[in-house]
């Protein structure tokens, strides 16, 4: 993929937009609203020309020529204006026939028609050459001019010395006009496309990025309207964490790189964060040093020579950079920069629908008290990591826990400390098991761990080290006395030794709960093999 946007081939108004997919770049309405002005001009003279033709003065010959000339013109001309201009975007042929074929045609209606069409000739021409630019584009504006040109000299001998200038001196000044009007116009059509495709882009952007919940999809899509927005070697998209800038979206020279972080103090990209603005540098090196930046390398061994960054940011506060470079000076306009601000902008928004998005979400997975999985979420995670299991022939337990006499508490202090005593324990649980084990709040003051890869006598060790550590916790009533810290009885189940059905496993687990609550609470009643394995263990201990 590349991250320089492809030169594209000159196009007309008419021609089509590999960015955008349409058919052509104007309308028919709009096309013919920008012609009518030539086809009302020629209309006047055509009718002009047929008026003439009644002239007694002038000989049979001509009258009959005029009016041959007014009518199928005027003809012609309608025919031009609201048949042939809806069908040239799909005939590519036309948009070279048809300026040929009209230079001849009004070439020999000035060489041959009334003597005040003579004096109007260079307006006559330049007005259909203006028109021919606009709808055709600069080649075939040439095509228009160059046959013009070439039947006029050919036939200089049927013109009249007009304005004081010989016949070769304004026949010279038909292309040199010619060149000016199509140059002048081809270059208003390129400034207009050129906007017209970053409104394009904006506008995609805008609409995709109002679509997307995935921080990485936002990332994905800013890639996209990057390279074909900008002409860019380099391009990333930075977020804040910290102190430092980590740049999730790193493209250089041709390639993607992995995320990299860099120090928000002293770099381009902690810059634009740290200020909260937009930059624009055009010489990379001396405009860094200018503002107290140190230049680095990110990607390839090789510093940018220009280099623009707009912040990301949510409620006046920047939370993030989008960056991009090149290898050549003077490589940005300002109009470069207000379009990456409007792409961070867009993605500002999306990122923070994202971010909202995957909160709530996130939120709709945990119990809202204990901030562990709910049930229904535990189930579905448990379903997944049995399945795999199954497949990668792994064991897995399960730990299924209770607070011993835990409406002791909601009576005596209340429920408020009752709520304490279920967080206190979900942290404890949180903090002796591994980021990759399951924890869910099963009911009431029921909790459920799932141990992936861990055998029965593993899962018995988790459970001790909860049970003690619970000695360890506070709790305070509502004046701020510590209460006495809970106890729990546990259950321990194991797959797919015991058992390969999920509820029959949580089942299990159950039944050995309350077998430990049976033997005295503050139990953990694990398989029997498992007790015989650490009696063993502990007899094998040596004697200190």
């Amino acid at each position: 993929m590349s991250g320089k946007t492809p030169q594209k081939a000159e196009q007309s108004p008419l021609s089509g937009s590999k960015t955008s997919g349409d058919p052509f770049r104007l309308s028919t309405d709009e096309l013919r609203l920008l012609i009518l002005p030539v086809i009302l001009i020629s209309e006047g003279l055509l009718m002009l020309c047929l008026m003439t033709g009644f002239d007694s003065s002038l000989s049979a010959q001509q009258r009959t020529f005029n009016i041959v000339l007014g009518v199928l013109g005027s003809i012609y001309s309608l025919v031009f204006y609201f048949w042939i201009i809806p069908v040239i975007p799909y005939f590519k042929s036309l948009r070279w026939l048809l300026p040929i074929l009209n230079g001849a045609a009004v070439s020999t209606t000035v060489l041959l028609g009334p003597v005040y069409i003579q004096e109007f000739a260079l307006l006559v021409l330049i007005t259909f050459t203006l028109g021919t630019a606009i709808l055709f584009g600069r080649l075939p504006g040439y095509a228009f001019v160059c046959t013009s040109t070439l039947l006029l000299s050919i036939f200089s001998g049927h013109l009249n010395q007009l304005g004081g200038l010989t016949v070769w001196g304004w026949i010279l000044s038909v292309p040199i006009l010619g060149i000016i009007i199509i140059e002048t116009v081809s270059r208003m059509v390129n400034i207009i496309n050129h906007h017209l495709r970053r409104m394009r882009t904006l506008n995609e952007v805008a609409s995709s990025l109002s679509s997307s919940i995935e921080i990485s999809e936002v990332f994905e899509m800013m890639s996209t309207a990057i390279q074909s927005a900008l002409q860019a070697d380099t391009y990333y998209i930075g977020m804040k964490q910290k102190d430092e800038i980590r740049l999730e979206l790193l493209y250089d020279g041709g390639e993607f790189f992995p995320p990299v972080n860099v120090p928000i103090q002293d770099s381009l990209s902690g810059y634009v964060v740290r200020k909260n603005r937009s930059i624009l540098l055009q010489h990379v090196a001396a405009d860094a040093k200018n503002i107290g930046v140190h230049m680095k390398t990110v990607g390839k061994a090789r510093l940018s020579q220009s280099w623009m960054g707009a912040p990301m940011e949510h409620d006046g506060d920047a939370f993030g950079v989008v960056a991009v470079a090149s290898y050549s000076d003077n490589a940005f306009t300002q109009r470069d920069l207000e379009l990456l601000e409007n792409i961070a902008q867009q993605a500002s928004m999306a990122i923070d629908n994202a971010r909202h998005h995957s909160q709530v979400e996130e939120q709709s997975r945990l119990d809202s008290l204990t901030g562990t999985l709910n049930h229904y979420t535990f189930l579905s995670e448990l379903g997944g990591l049995l399945q795999a299991a199954r497949s990668l022939r792994q064991p897995v337990s399960i730990i299924m826990l209770d607070i011993d006499h835990f409406k002791q508490y909601n009576d005596q202090f209340g429920h408020l400390v009752g709520d304490r005593v279920l967080t206190s324990l979900a942290q404890s649980i949180l903090s002796n098991i591994k980021s990759t084990d399951l924890v869910g709040r099963w009911g009431g003051e029921e909790f459920i761990i799932a141990l992936p890869n861990a055998q029965g006598f593993q899962a018995n060790a988790v459970a001790h080290r909860l049970r003690n550590s619970l000695r360890a916790i506070q709790v305070l009533d509502r004046t701020g006395q510590p209460v006495a810290p809970p106890t729990i009885s546990q259950g321990i189940s194991v797959f797919p030794e015991e058992t390969q059905e999920m509820y029959a496993l949580i089942d299990l687990a159950d039944k050995r709960l309350y077998q430990a609550k049976e033997n005295g609470r503050d139990q953990v009643a694990a398989p029997p093999h498992i007790h015989a394995h650490v009696e063993n263990a502990q007899q094998q201990q040596p004697m200190h």
